[in-house]
């Protein structure tokens, strides 16, 4: 009898997080789908093999009540034929993200914690509740981060900064996990076709702000060109791939996620800068200081 692998993921409502449950599904992979609100978990409840949950990342009592329901699912006691996974999970698949993008002299920092609660603060509280079970199954923590952890882009330090920390986290949960049997995998994320852009076109700059000459440039900036990114099903099935297949460390996948490796190993500065800067506005704004 074949054991069929576990899966939790977090953040499943729309995005990467969808097509990563269904990109699962497909493997005939048990797969728990979490979200803060699982209504939005819908579209999966007609799906074999699913489960959808809530989980709210930022609150301990969440995890602690999802980590207690995931248990009755995957079930305590030796293998049989309801329970083909020992209780344990394979894989804990960190999605759930939070974006915001502002001009530095203009964060308000109180904004920029919730940033932190979600894509840093969640990730430590997820995988400490869901340990226990990822180390039954001797299993992989997966985290899914950004190229944007790697590049000065302007406006979008707290967002980047959030995922440096949680990329430096796993790299470093990586070594203290192996003793026990367990990989960590970081996938550094280039640009995906995702609503998780859209939910950033409404942000404006404060009144005060010195940047407000060019809020045009800053806002679409915000977006990018996300036609031009990869489409979110081909790249949950690359991430899903690399899952599966064993690999731990980093792996970069997306649009433009090779380019953005080899930028920052090979390019000086300068060529860097010029790159993130185009069409932020910035050199407008300095033309007119003059």
């Amino acid at each position: 009898m074949s054991t069929q692998k576990t899966v939790l993921i977090t953040g499943c409502s729309t995005g990467i997080g969808a097509s990563l449950v269904t990109a699962f599904q497909k493997r005939n992979h048990l797969v728990i789908a979490t979200a803060r609100n699982p209504s939005s978990l819908s579209q999966f409840s007609s799906l074999p093999n699913v489960h959808c949950l809530a989980l709210d990342v930022t609150s301990a009592s969440s995890i602690q009540a999802c980590v207690e329901q995931v248990g009755k699912i995957l079930g305590d006691g030796p293998d049989d034929e309801q329970h083909h996974h020992r209780g344990g999970l394979d894989y804990v698949v960190n999605n759930a993200g939070m974006g915001y993008d502002m001009p530095v002299l203009d964060i308000d920092v109180e904004q920029a914690k919730k940033v932190y609660e979600t894509n840093f603060w969640g990730v430590v509280r997820v995988v400490q509740g869901f340990a226990g079970l990822v180390v039954k199954a001797k299993g992989t923590v997966v985290v899914v981060a950004t190229s944007l952890a790697y590049l000065n882009w302007p406006y979008k330090s707290t967002y980047g900064t959030s995922k440096a920390a949680v990329t430096l986290l796993a790299e470093t949960l990586r070594l203290e996990l192996a003793p026990f049997g367990v990989k960590v995998l970081t996938i550094v994320t280039g640009g995906v076709q995702s609503d998780f852009l859209a939910k950033l076109t409404d942000v404006k700059l404060p009144e005060t702000s010195l940047y407000r000459g060019v809020e045009k440039q800053f806002q679409s900036s915000a977006v990018m060109s996300g036609e031009k990114f990869m489409p979110t099903v081909e790249y949950a099935e690359q991430v899903v791939t690399d899952i599966v297949g064993g690999k731990e460390g980093k792996v970069w996948r997306g649009s433009n996620s090779v380019m953005a490796r080899l930028a920052v190993s090979v390019f000086p500065q300068w060529v860097i800068d010029r790159i993130v800067s185009k069409d932020t506005g910035l050199d407008q704004l300095a033309a007119m200081q003059k």
